[in-house]
């Protein structure tokens, strides 16, 4: 099975500062993709909350794992202002909370997302044997449905996990 991180960046503003900039309307952009470092960025739409959410995955994400909040956080104002060219102060000044989940640098986690490998299917029906009956492993890289990898996948297996731990 592989595994891969994912740096997720969640920034909170007073408004929808983003939706008359460049002289048009992002009223109902919901994402957007960039060259710059980092490239996806999506809205709460069609929510109307002021939070905007970036996301590195990957090889870059493991490239930076080493990097303080701080420095994600500037990283990706500078991305924000080179997409929509507004000045720093307006940006700085919009920011109610930032939030920075560095998966890849979490001790516990070290990831943050599955995918299929050829080896996956040996290494399930391995990993999905209960040990002397009483530890018993669940999540998304464990479900063998089509929805593999995806929240949906991680709920059906520990649905499953918990059936066969009941006996039911």
């Amino acid at each position: 099975m592989g595994s891969g991180g994912v740096i997720k960046i969640l920034l909170r503003f007073k408004d929808q500062w983003w939706t008359n900039t460049l002289g048009k309307d992002f009223t109902e952009m919901d994402f957007m993709f960039s060259d710059g470092e980092i490239r996806t960025w999506w809205t709460q739409y069609p929510l109307p909350y002021p939070i905007l959410t970036g996301w590195i995955a990957g090889p870059h994400a493991e490239k930076l794992m080493g990097r303080s909040d701080g420095d994600i956080l500037d990283m990706a104002m500078n991305s924000l202002l080179t997409i929509f060219k507004v000045p720093v102060d307006t940006l700085y000044q919009n920011l109610v909370r930032p939030m920075i989940a560095n998966w890849p640098a979490d001790p516990y986690a070290r990831g943050a997302y599955s995918y299929t490998t050829p080896a996956s299917h040996a290494a399930r029906a391995e990993i999905l044997k209960p040990v002397f009956g009483t530890i018993f492993f669940a999540g998304e890289a464990l479900y063998e449905g089509k929805e593999t990898a995806t929240v949906e996948g991680a709920l059906a297996s520990g649905l499953s996990t918990a059936t066969k731990i009941l006996g039911v």
